[in-house]
């Protein structure tokens, strides 16, 4: 058994020996939830990238969806390497806003889309298609997609929550 540590959440992947009650990937936000041995391990950090320039969030800004509320392109001089990707900031401020503190800035999933990862499948994340739910920014497909996603986005959540542990890219 493994439990797999992400923001908010712990996840056990069990053989259906772990107290629950069937095999598969369990979450909660509580250890004692989860009975029998557990090993650590650390959460691999998945990130939509483009092909050339290795760019998370298509070079946008991720910081800008916090302080200005909207998509804003980042510039090449002020870029930063956090999980293996280049992020681009409209500022330097903004970048060094990230690079104190990542996790609260990064979007959620990797950056791919939200319903996308709700359905346990890899799409696209299109930066100009996004929200900040609880703090948190995600990113959807398409504008399509993005209405579906807003009929029940913290049941899409919850979904999502569980299945991106579970994803391999």
């Amino acid at each position: 058994m493994d439990i797999l540590v992400a923001p908010g959440l712990l996840y056990q992947r069990c053989d259906g020996h772990c107290g629950k009650r069937k095999k598969g990937v369990h979450a909660s936000t509580r250890h004692s939830e989860f009975t029998g041995e557990m090993t650590m391990i650390k959460t691999q950090q998945k990130i939509n990238k483009t092909t050339f320039g290795n760019l998370a969030l298509k070079g946008h800004d991720p910081v800008a969806y916090f302080t200005e509320g909207k998509a804003v392109e980042g510039r090449k001089e002020f870029t930063h390497e956090y999980a293996d990707a280049n992020w681009r900031f409209a500022s330097a401020a903004n970048r060094d806003l990230f690079a104190s503190n990542p996790e609260k800035y990064a979007p959620q999933f990797g950056g791919y889309c939200a319903w996308g990862i709700s359905q346990a499948k890899f799409f696209d994340g299109d930066p100009q298609i996004w929200k900040v739910v609880d703090g948190k920014l995600y990113v959807n497909y398409h504008k399509e997609i993005e209405k579906t996603w807003e009929q029940d986005i913290p049941g899409f959540i919850e979904k999502a929550d569980r299945a991106w542990p579970t994803l391999e890219k």
